[in-house]
């Protein structure tokens, strides 16, 4: 129906029901090779955070302190050294979430800083290629196993990143995918690719 085209009500859903339950392209492993190493993107509309911890573990958080919700990195990508600081009011998270130091506030009885670790994510790498899930979805290898079952031996974990770009459109997705899934118009506008 046309108005699955439009609506912020529809998309809402979409965005909580489609993506945020299924594995997202965050980074290649290069970007997030050593501890301390992240990337930052919008992942199905919700801000994330992908790093190394300090033991090199892959790690994946909603890049928004517990306190008031400021961000954690601003940047796409980065290096901190040791810790996640909020940029708002100082609030300090060693790199596997855990909160270190709510700067300023002393000891009180109804609060436990255990109690206020970043909000995690679903964080896997696979071939080299790290995905995020807002929500909990089933292993990655999983769902790609079809896909690996006809790369063979293909392995993306040697490259190195070479650049990143990044281009915002002001459509529905839906036109945008379903333009891939088809290549009707392939011969008028891409002629070369139709091309002998």
């Amino acid at each position: 129906p046309a108005d699955w085209y439009s609506g912020a009500a529809r998309h809402a859903r979409e965005r909580r029901e489609i993506f945020a339950r299924s594995w997202q392209f965050a980074a290649h492993e290069s970007a997030i090779a050593a501890p301390g190493d992240y990337v930052a993107a919008t992942i199905a509309g919700y801000p994330a955070l992908v790093l190394r911890d300090a033991a090199g573990t892959l790690r994946a958080f909603h890049n928004v302190c517990r306190h008031r919700a400021g961000p954690l990195v601003a940047d796409a990508s980065g290096r901190c050294e040791g810790a996640l600081v909020c940029r708002y009011h100082g609030w300090k998270y060693a790199l596997d979430g855990r909160l270190v130091s709510p700067r300023d506030f002393g000891p009180a009885a109804d609060f436990d800083a255990r109690d206020h670790g970043l909000f995690t994510l679903q964080a896997e790498s696979w071939r080299g290629l790290v995905f995020v899930a807002i929500e909990p979805c089933a292993p990655l290898a999983d769902l790609l196993q079809p896909v690996a079952d006809r790369l063979g031996a293909a392995d993306w974990s040697g490259l190195a990143l070479g650049a990143v770009r990044t281009h915002l459109l002001r459509c529905n997705w839906k036109p945008y995918v379903e333009n891939y899934l088809e290549g009707y118009h392939v011969p008028t506008l891409h002629p070369a690719l139709d091309a002998d």
